[in-house]
């Protein structure tokens, strides 16, 4: 039941979009983004290239560093993974 809701609001979404002018050559679930590693993969990519450091129990992104007005949380103090 819950899968054919989300297909439904999906369906909805992109009626939407496509009535704006809006596609995408590729839809995938958000959740598909941790459950196949790929945020993990980043989030050590980030780290091996120096973008990331440990502050008050957190890891920041140096987004500053790149122009925005300040750093970025990409893992919460309680484990939980941002973006």
């Amino acid at each position: 039941v819950l899968e054919s809701s989300l297909e439904g609001m999906l369906a909805d979404i992109r009626d939407d979009l496509a009535q704006m002018g809006v596609t995408f050559d590729r839809w995938y679930s958000e959740r598909s983004l941790s459950t196949s590693g790929a945020i993990d993969r980043a989030i050590e990519r980030l780290r091996a290239n120096g973008h990331l450091y440990e502050k008050d129990g957190a890891t920041w992104f140096r987004a500053s560093a790149f122009g925005d007005d300040e750093d970025r949380v990409v893992v919460r103090a309680n484990g939980a993974k941002t973006y």
